[in-house]
C-alpha cells in the first residue's frame, strides 16, 4: 500500500498528532508499506528522515515564509502538482489529508479526486474543541461538519465516542484507532528503585481544564505531607510556563509550598522527553471532566505506559474502555484531589506492586496500540475501499 500523508503539521516537535503520524509511519514501514509526506508548512523534512526509504519527505513550503497567510498561498498553488508528483512514483492508494484549514482541506479533496485517489481524514478531537476561537471558528467547523467530514472515504478515529460521531455525520467508514505506539522505539525504561526520593513524571498542556495539572499539584502536595519523612516527593514537570495557563501552574506550585519539589522544565524538544521522564518513579495524567475528554484517548498516555512506569491517571472518556485499575494503571475518580492523593501515597507505600502495574501497561502497549497493530487497521480501512468505489 502507498500512502500520501497531506500534512501542516511539524516534525518531531508537532505535538501529539505529529507524534501519532510518525509513529503509524513506522508501523507501516515495519508492515510492508510506503508513505510519502507532503508537507504544507515545514520547509526542511527533520533529522533522520531519510534513514528509511519506505518514507519519502516532499516539502512545498517556502523556506522562510513564516506569515499564516503566505504558506497558505503557497501551498493551495503547489498541492495539486505535489500529489500528482507522489503518484507518479507508483500508484497511491489513499491520501490522509492531516490539515483542518478548510480551504486546504478542499484543495486536497480536489486534487486526489482528480486521480481517482481514495481520502481519509482523522478525527482526534470533537469538531468543536479544536475549532479557532471567534465567529470565524465557528463558520470554519460548520464547513468541515457540513461539506467536508461527510466528503471523505474514510475516518481514522481516536475514540468509540467519535466514531460514533462521525456515523452520526455521515462517514460510512471508520477505523478504530486509539494510541499508536512505535514500539521498536519507544522501548521500555530501565527499572528505578525507590529509595528515599519518590518522583512523579507529567508531560503536556499546562491548561488545567485539559489535562488537570493544578489538580495534581495539590494532590502532590498533600501526598508529599504524608509521605514525609519516609520519602521525599518530587514534581518533573514538561510543558510551556510561558501562556497564562503556565504562569498559573507555577504560581500555584509556589502557593503549595512546593518550591525546591517541584521543576518546570518548559517546552522540552521530543527527543529530550525520555530522559526526564526516566528520572521519575510514576507517570500521572490527572484529565478532568470535559467535553474534550469525553470524546478523546490522549496520545501521551499510551506514551507513559510503553515506558513501563506505573501510569496513575483518571476515568474520563475512553480510557477505562482500555485500562484497568490495579491492572494496567492507577485509575481514580476525575476531579478528585483527595483521591489522586491517596493513589500517590499509595504507589509510593507499595512501590513494588505499582512497578507490576506498570509492566503490565506495557505489555497492552505491545498487545493493542504498538504501530504496526495500528497500521494494520489503516491498511485494512484501505483495502475497503477498493471494493466500495466505483
Amino acid at each position: 500500500m502507498h500512502l500520501v500523508i497531506v500534512t501542516a503539521f511539524d516534525y518531531p516537535d508537532g505535538g501529539p498528532v505529529a507524534a501519532r503520524h510518525l509513529a503509524l509511519t513506522a508501523g507501516l514501514a515495519q508492515e510492508g508499506h510506503r508513505v510519502s509526506f507532503v508537507m504544507l508548512h515545514q520547509a526542511r523534512p527533520p533529522a533522520g528522515a531519510r534513514s528509511n526509504p519506505a518514507i519519502t519527505w516532499t516539502s512545498i513550503a517556502r523556506a522562510g515564509s513564516t506569515s499564516p497567510l503566505a504558506w497558505r498561498l503557497t501551498a493551495l498553488r503547489r498541492l495539486d502538482r505535489s500529489i500528482g508528483s507522489a503518484a507518479a512514483t507508483g500508484a497511491v492508494d489513499a491520501v490522509l489529508a492531516a490539515v483542518r484549514d478548510p480551504l486546504l482541506l478542499e484543495a486536497t479533496l480536489r486534487a486526489a479526486r482528480r486521480r481517482g485517489i481514495p481520502v481519509l481524514h482523522e478525527l482526534l478531537e470533537y469538531p468543536d474543541v479544536v475549532r479557532p476561537p471567534g465567529p470565524l471558528g465557528r463558520v470554519q467547523e460548520q464547513v468541515f461538519v457540513r461539506r467536508h467530514l461527510p466528503a471523505f472515504d474514510g475516518v481514522l478515529v481516536i475514540s468509540g465516542a467519535l466514531e460514533e460521531y462521525a456515523a452520526r455525520s455521515g462517514v460510512a467508514r471508520t477505523a478504530l484507532l486509539g494510541s499508536i505506539v512505535d514500539t521498536a522505539l519507544e522501548t521500555p525504561l530501565d527499572p528505578l528503585k525507590l529509595t528515599t526520593t519518590f518522583t512523579v513524571g507529567y508531560a503536556g498542556s499546562l491548561v488545567q481544564e485539559k489535562d488537570g495539572v493544578l489538580t495534581l499539584l495539590r494532590a502532590a502536595a498533600a501526598a508529599a505531607a504524608r509521605l514525609a519523612p519516609r520519602y521525599e516527593l518530587r514534581l518533573e514537570i514538561l510543558g510551556d510556563t510561558r501562556p497564562a495557563a503556565g504562569l498559573t501552574a507555577t504560581r500555584e506550585s509556589h502557593r503549595l509550598g512546593l518550591d525546591g519539589r517541584a521543576t518546570f522544565h518548559g517546552l522540552v524538544p521530543h527527543d529530550q522527553v525520555r530522559g526526564i521522564l526516566a528520572r521519575c518513579h510514576l507517570l500521572a495524567l490527572p484529565r478532568p471532566v470535559s467535553r474534550q475528554a469525553s470524546g478523546g484517548f490522549p496520545t501521551k498516555l499510551g506514551e507513559y505506559l510503553a515506558t513501563a512506569r506505573p501510569v496513575l491517571t483518571t476515568a474520563v472518556g475512553e480510557i477505562p474502555r482500555h485500562l484497568r485499575d490495579g491492572e494496567t494503571c492507577l485509575m481514580v475518580a476525575p476531579n478528585d484531589e483527595g483521591a489522586l492523593a491517596r493513589a500517590l501515597v499509595g504507589a509510593a507505600s507499595s512501590y513494588d506492586a505499582a512497578r507490576e502495574v506498570g509492566r503490565r501497561g506495557r505489555g497492552l502497549i505491545d498487545a493493542s496500540f504498538s504501530a504496526p497493530v495500528q497500521a494494520r487497521k489503516v491498511v485494512g480501512l484501505v483495502e475497503s475501499l477498493r471494493g466500495a468505489r466505483p
